[in-house]
């Protein structure tokens, strides 16, 4: 088991609501365990990988508005989902990837 954060902006498109509980209702069904009392933020624990977190968010959301940060919180391990442009969190997180 693992535990994640993951931290993300939902555009406010026509297709605002569904995008949202998409991905908020793909991270739960892989959840043993979550916590959502923040505003776009859930802490969950899983068997899953940070790939497969990444491919759900991805799933759920449209890159081209939307993003998303996945973190493991035992190791230095993130995947970002979406286009950002301040790349400051590069340096912030230089284990940063692209999903």
């Amino acid at each position: 088991m693992a535990v994640y954060w993951i931290s993300f902006r939902v555009g406010h498109e026509d297709d605002y609501q569904a995008r949202y509980t998409s991905l908020v209702d793909g991270l739960k069904s892989i959840s043993l365990k979550y916590w959502e009392e923040t505003t776009s933020f859930l802490v969950i624990e899983t068997d899953q990988d940070i790939d497969s977190i990444a491919s759900i968010a991805n799933d759920a959301v449209d890159r081209t508005t939307d993003l998303v940060l996945v973190r493991a919180m035992d190791s230095k391990n993130a995947r970002l989902i979406g286009i950002e442009g301040d790349d400051d969190i590069f340096k912030l997180m230089p284990y940063l990837k692209y999903a």
